[in-house]
């Protein structure tokens, strides 16, 4: 099964519980043992994406690489308001660190 992040535009990331060879375009891949379904859509053939605020809270979840969570913070700032990250980021008791993210992302860049 395979379940696309829709958020960042870049880069593409990939949830997958198939451990065989990924196709080369993709730019970042999170191998989760079982992905949980809530908060997906269908795409089309078992093809599934994932809300922007699902996306930041699981590359922080599953540690992913500082610089994708940050360009997904930056990104989503830019153009959306806060009040949906924090409110989902509560309920998956990860706000704390979103914010964490958020205070320090003029340092990172």
């Amino acid at each position: 099964m395979l379940k696309l992040s829709n958020y960042p535009p870049n880069p593409l990331i990939m949830y997958t519980t198939y451990a065989g060879k990924i196709h080369n375009q993709i730019t970042y891949l999170i191998h989760v043992p079982k992905i949980n379904m809530e908060d997906t859509y269908l795409v089309k053939n078992n093809l599934y994406v994932t809300n922007r605020e699902r996306t930041i809270c699981e590359l922080i979840e599953y540690e992913a690489n500082e610089e994708y969570i940050y360009q997904s913070i930056e990104s989503y700032t830019n153009r959306y308001n806060l009040d949906d990250l924090f409110a989902y980021a509560s309920n998956r008791g990860l706000l704390s660190e979103v914010k964490k993210y958020i205070d320090t992302l003029s340092d990172y860049y």
